[in-house]
């Protein structure tokens, strides 16, 4: 994400490597598949949020939910307010005035459903959504009790695809507007996306055994061309098709992406492979703590960084790379100390409680 966010302050340069015939190959193109991490996020906090609440309520209950909700705001709330607050502060001293009301409506999680509150940094929209989703869990847990696991699923997933149907016959095309920006941040446009996480921890309990053409590195690969399919229909190579094919493309890219990705989390979490391996490693581990905090404060060292790398050397696939390893040295310092400072003390505070958490939960927190 943060590699994306690069490439789009320098304006989605093309990064040529050959040509074959009149096609020219640009590695750019590729590699903003990171852009979609935002969607692997949701998979994955659907398959957390099963594991940590969903699963243990055999009908919904009042005051489990109270709790559940506490320990989310608790987990998510400081490190995100204290960066919301900061850049306030900054771009009021930076002349641009105090955005109130932006501030009020992220600190509120509703920024993505009002006009006009988005502007304090835009990436700020995914934790929204993924609010949402929390409030929508209890209608999950209703639906399950009711009716059963698959038929809630099965609701979930038709609410979501139709309302996704609904948006390409209103925005033909996926649209470019703000207000079709909005729509796709909603919580019905990307529910797919948790529930789809929620199945893979639904099997991942009940010990289903992976499809031998899905484990290790092997099916690891396989998951990741379904996702980069699914990615390529959601863009504009799919716009030059005709109508009817180009807009079942558009509403199932997503989907597909997400089947994808679900995959790719169901082969780390039950398959042992090379990618399981690197990701139990001590660094990427350390990544994956400071993770939240990166994404809460990337936005603007990346600005500062692409700004000022672009008035002094110009866009070049060079300067974009360089911009790229800049912003990250830069960051990781601000995310390690905004993790000590506004997360670990969570963490402190839930060891202090003594419940004892599994590993798949310890990865959610």
């Amino acid at each position: 994400m943060v590699w994306f966010h690069v490439w789009q302050a320098f304006h989605n340069i093309p990064w040529r490597v050959a040509h074959i015939g009149a096609h020219s190959i640009n590695l750019n193109e590729p590699i903003s598949i990171g852009q979609t991490g935002v969607d692997l996020f949701f998979v994955i906090s659907g398959f957390c949020m099963y594991l940590m609440y969903a699963r243990k309520q055999d009908k919904f209950s009042g005051a489990a939910y109270r709790s559940f909700l506490k320990a989310r705001w608790l987990r998510i709330a400081p490190a995100y307010y204290a960066a919301a607050f900061a850049i306030a502060v900054g771009l009021w001293i930076s002349g641009h005035g105090f955005p109130g009301y932006e501030l009020i409506t992220n600190l509120t999680f509703t920024q993505h459903l009002l006009p006009k509150t988005n502007d304090l940094v835009a990436p700020f929209w995914s934790l929204a959504t993924e609010w949402c989703f929390y409030l929508m869990l209890p209608f999950f847990i209703v639906a399950t009790y009711r009716w059963g696991f698959r038929q809630a699923v099965v609701i979930s997933v038709v609410c979501s695809l139709v309302f996704r149907l609904m948006f390409y016959v209103v925005f033909p095309g996926g649209g470019h507007s703000l207000l079709a920006y909005d729509v796709q941040t909603f919580i019905l446009a990307r529910l797919v996306e948790f529930v789809a996480g929620i199945i893979v921890a639904r099997v991942y309990i009940q010990g289903a055994a992976l499809p031998p053409a899905l484990r290790g590195w092997r099916g690891f690969f396989l998951a990741c061309v379904v996702a980069g399919v699914g990615r390529v229909w959601m863009g504009h190579q799919s716009a030059g098709l005709t109508l009817p094919l180009g807009l079942s493309l558009e509403v199932i890219g997503l989907p597909l992406m997400t089947v994808g990705y679900a995959l790719i989390l169901w082969n780390v979490v039950c398959s042992a492979s090379v990618f399981q391996r690197v990701l139990c490693t001590s660094g990427m581990q350390a990544l994956g703590r400071w993770s939240y905090s990166m994404y809460l404060w990337h936005a603007w060292p990346v600005t500062w960084v692409a700004t000022a790398v672009l008035t002094r050397f110009g866009a070049s696939p060079l300067t974009q790379h360089l911009t790229y390893v800049v912003a990250v040295a830069i960051m990781i310092p601000i995310s390690w100390l905004s993790y000590l400072l506004f997360e670990r003390p969570y963490f402190v505070l839930r060891a202090r409680e003594k419940k004892p958490i599994s590993a798949p939960e310890a990865v959610a927190l």
